[in-house]
């Protein structure tokens, strides 16, 4: 999320140049654009890490939310 985005007015599209690529050892397993897939987003959830059989796995999401923190962070309690 963005740090107080909405008493700011500021949102992922106006932050240039900004990205998440996350890799396992050398290949690509998520690459998202923020500036312009999120452009209107103040919260991204880019994937979520979870256990299956005592191996870790990441599953790639890549969904924007108008929300702050709390909010975001509200729907997973």
């Amino acid at each position: 999320t963005i740090h107080e985005a909405e008493a700011r007015n500021q949102n992922f599209g106006q932050i240039q140049n900004a990205y998440i690529r996350l890799y396992d050892n050398d290949k690509v397993v998520a690459d998202y654009d923020l500036d312009e897939m999120f452009s209107n987003e103040t919260a991204v959830q880019f994937g979520s890490f979870f256990k299956l059989d005592n191996e870790w796995l990441f599953k790639a999401v890549g969904a924007g939310y108008r929300l702050n923190l709390g909010d975001f962070v509200e729907g997973y309690q």
